[in-house]
């Protein structure tokens, strides 16, 4: 036998090899020249990019052979149908999902028999070791690309093609069928994967080697497909968590099995991990789980919500003029701050600032802003935002020193018809409660959807975009230089609240001076000579929206619509118990006297200042009411989340000291029983509360100081200022105001218009009427709703008439 039938036998051409190396190699023998052998790197998934040749001795490749580093393996990467017949190829190969498309398959073959025109030459038996050579391979192929065009000059396009049918050749084996492309597998897995209990097809070349059965890989079962809905029903879609986290939980607690220890006792062990299907193939199953089963609409939110985005990637989509839909947002602001004041002679660190802001929808108008420390919340952010929206902004302009009188003007001020919110603390019972009591109404976006407000969220990004680059200053990217910044954010942090705010707000009046919204402009605003700024467009609008006047209400109702209302609140003779306090009033007291029986009212309160309280007269006045001594001192300055949060941890710690009392110290380990593992995995399946930690004790409180701080200072939100009558009546005890909003959804009454005006869009509720009290128990005592009406307004009376001094 000649010395190349004796290398047919050890090392045949096209056949593969496992190389045993740092990570086992897969190689595919292309070419023999003398004593060069030529290997090519192949593997089960196709490569685009063309992979090495390896060009290899003989005598060191038989010294591999004879000590296993090179072993024979079985065909695995070229597909059965490449031994087909041109025939097979075009009448039984199925192409499509709906079986075999002739017209397809003869498109298919005539592509192949092209290519193989391009390459016929460098594949002979002759020319194929210089044409894979990678020492001769670049310029052989450069000399064949300009006789097959017929040109002098190389052609870099045409040998990048000829290079990759060249790899693709070599990599299904050699012969005509391997420059068939693979066109046909996108799309569909159905010749790629098959959904049977036991592998089929050819085992890998990594398990004929006898290696461990953990690289044997496991096909999806029926059973594994119903385990992947529980998990994609249970935390994928009800507890929002995404594809990774689905995966590590239902490996967790589905994948388990059940056994029994030798005394009888039923216990939960995990099972192998190479008997679970693997996360690549999780990802590439559940896509289409989604679909089916519309998993994507359940997790995108409700399906009423989706009408706020018609066409994505618009915000002026829904709305026709300006003022029907404001958009309201909170987040973080990037930027670390300080405390105004010197503690311990040294500036402390604060934390970011929390940011709402309020965003015309058709205009993309800036309204109304607010600016604190603390988490988002309805009391502290969106209440204060709408509050400055809806109200004259002079003050809020003053208090920071910026002298811009055309910044924005009071006749701007108008409710809207709706307000777009994301479901967080604006679509809360008190958000709501607040809205209708404003006649405004809510629409909540979808969950984890910010492109229903896209132009808000841009907005926010513009205003912490330009601070970001401050002492202090950060920005939530991936990049090196970011991250730098935001580890050292902290100690380079200079600025308080105050600057903060201010900048903020200036940022805010160049984008409705200097930002350009000329593709908001209409053919009647070009014709008015409308400037392209949203300052423009928002006042051409005002005047010819017709209806405004009765948008318009005044400051003090806005600011007591806007307060907390707590209805059904029982009067007894010690008067009402609020927020953990009793409030009272010398005509609350008269009032309780001249009723028998359960008597309830309606309390308004301040959420950040609980001594500010009031309830509302059944003639429809509004009358303070004073704290108790005993809660001012208990309570200070608290406001009514503080106080509600200091009585639940102090429930919450006595509760946990009791739990540990009546736990066993003794615990069971290595072993979980049935019933325990129901019990973790209803705990896993539940939904989290929540709640926010604080980052360091230090910080924590500091921003409660800045809190406090920002409160006292800030020149809004004060009873003396949006509602002074009511802040004389607490200092003098003047008689009740009146205030006809007091029934739930009221509006003000418009002032009288002239002629010329268009009516109001509707005319205020009028007064209720108080229900008449209930009939005397006994004998002699004057039960009168007059009686007790003029007691209440010109002090006691006797029955006869005559008044008492």
């Amino acid at each position: 036998m000649s010395e190349s039938q004796s290398n047919g036998i050890l090392l045949r051409v096209g056949a593969l090899y496992v190389h045993d190396t740092r990570g086992k190699k897969l190689l595919r023998f292309i070419a023999q020249q003398g004593e060069e052998l030529l290997f090519k790197e192949v593997a089960q998934k196709w490569s685009q990019v063309p992979t090495p040749v390896l060009q290899w001795q003989r005598e060191p490749t038989l010294e591999l052979r004879r000590k296993g580093r090179l072993q024979d393996a079985p065909e695995q990467v070229r597909p059965d149908f490449m031994a087909w017949s041109d025939e097979e190829l075009t009448f039984k190969f199925e192409s499509s999902r709906r079986g075999v498309n002739i017209d397809r398959n003869r498109a298919w073959v005539a592509k192949r028999d092209d290519d193989m025109l391009k390459v016929k030459e460098l594949v002979t038996p002759d020319a194929m070791f210089a044409a894979y050579s990678p020492l001769t391979s670049l310029l052989v192929i450069r000399e064949h690309v300009k006789r097959l065009l017929g040109v002098t000059e190389p052609d870099r396009l045409m040998e990048q093609v000829v290079r990759r049918l060249l790899h693709h050749y070599a990599w299904y084996g050699k012969g005509e069928n391997a420059l068939l492309a693979m066109t046909h597998q996108r799309g569909h897995m159905d010749v790629l994967v098959r959904t049977y209990s036991t592998k089929t097809g050819r085992p890998n070349a990594l398990v004929s080697l006898g290696a461990s059965e953990r690289y044997a890989g496991r096909n999806i079962t029926e059973s594994d497909l119903r385990k992947f809905i529980d998990a994609l029903q249970c935390w994928y879609v009800r507890m929002d968590h995404s594809l990774h986290k689905t995966y590590d939980l239902m490996v967790k607690f589905l994948y388990v099995q059940k056994t029994k220890t030798p005394n009888g006792k039923e216990v939960v062990w995990p099972i192998s991990t190479h008997k679970i299907p693997t996360f690549e193939a999780f990802e590439k199953r559940v896509p289409a789980l989604i679909r089916m089963l519309k998993f994507d609409v359940q997790k995108a939110g409700p399906k009423d919500s989706k009408e706020l985005q018609e066409h994505r990637g618009y915000d002026d989509d829904i709305v026709e003029n300006f003022g029907d839909i404001f958009c309201i947002d909170a987040t973080g602001f990037n930027k670390e701050g300080v405390l105004e004041i010197e503690t311990d002679g040294e500036t402390k660190n604060v934390g970011r600032e929390t940011a709402v802001v309020i965003r015309d929808r058709k205009s993309g108008d800036p309204r109304g802003w607010h600016l604190y420390t603390g988490a988002e919340s309805w009391d502290e952010g969106y209440r204060l935002a709408m509050l400055c929206a809806l109200t004259s902004k002079k003050r809020h302009l003053a208090y920071l020193k910026i002298d811009d009188p055309g910044a924005w003007s009071d006749d701007e001020n108008i409710e809207p018809l709706a307000v777009v919110v994301d479901n967080g603390p604006g679509v809360g019972n008190e958000a709501r409660a607040a809205f209708e009591r404003q006649d405004i109404r809510v629409r909540p976006t979808g969950r984890n959807n910010p492109q229903q407000k896209g132009g808000k969220e841009a907005m926010l990004g513009r205003a912490q975009n330009a601070q970001s680059r401050d002492p202090g200053g950060l920005r939530r990217t991936t990049r090196d230089r970011d991250r730098e910044a935001r580890r050292h954010a902290k100690e380079f942090a200079a600025e308080n609240h105050w600057e903060i705010e201010r900048k903020l707000v200036l940022h805010l009046i160049a984008e409705r001076t200097a930002r350009n919204k000329q593709h908001l402009l209409t053919i009647e605003m070009k014709k008015d000579g409308v400037q392209p700024t949203s300052r423009d467009i928002v006042r051409w609008s005002i005047r010819k929206l017709g209806g405004v006047q009765s948008r318009r209400s005044t400051e003090a109702d806005i600011y007591l619509n806007l307060l907390r209302r707590k209805p059904n609140v029982e009067v007894l003779r010690a008067g009402v118990t609020l927020n953990k306090s009793k409030y009272n009033s010398r005509r609350l007291r008269d009032y309780r006297q001249s009723i028998s029986g359960k008597l309830s009212i309606t309390v308004l309160y301040h959420p950040s200042r609980p001594e500010e309280a009031y309830w509302i007269a059944p003639t429809g006045e509004l009358d303070i009411l004073e704290r108790e001594k005993r809660g001012k001192r208990q309570y200070g300055v608290m406001s009514v989340t503080e106080i509600e949060l200091w009585h639940m941890r102090d429930r919450a710690s006595r509760q946990i000291a009791r739990q540990k009392e009546r736990e066993s110290t003794a615990r069971s380990k290595g072993l979980v029983t049935v019933d325990q593992h129901q019990t973790l995995l209803k705990m896993a399946s539940a939904l989290p509360k929540r709640q926010r930690t604080k980052a360091t004790d230090d910080i924590d409180g500091n921003r409660k100081i800045a809190l406090t701080l920002q409160r006292d200072q800030r020149p809004y939100d004060k009873e003396e200022i949006h509602a002074p009558h009511l802040a004389q009546q607490r200092k003098v005890s003047q008689p009740a105001a009146p205030y006809v909003n007091a029934a739930k959804g009221a509006r003000p009454a418009p002032p009288a218009a002239a002629p010329s005006q268009q009516p109001p869009r509707e005319s205020a509720p009028p007064r209720v009427s108080p229900a008449p009290p209930p009939a005397p128990s006994g004998g002699g005592r004057v039960r009168s709703a007059d009686i007790w009406r003029a007691r209440l307004q010109n002090g006691p009376i006797d029955p006869s008439g005559s008044q008492k001094k």
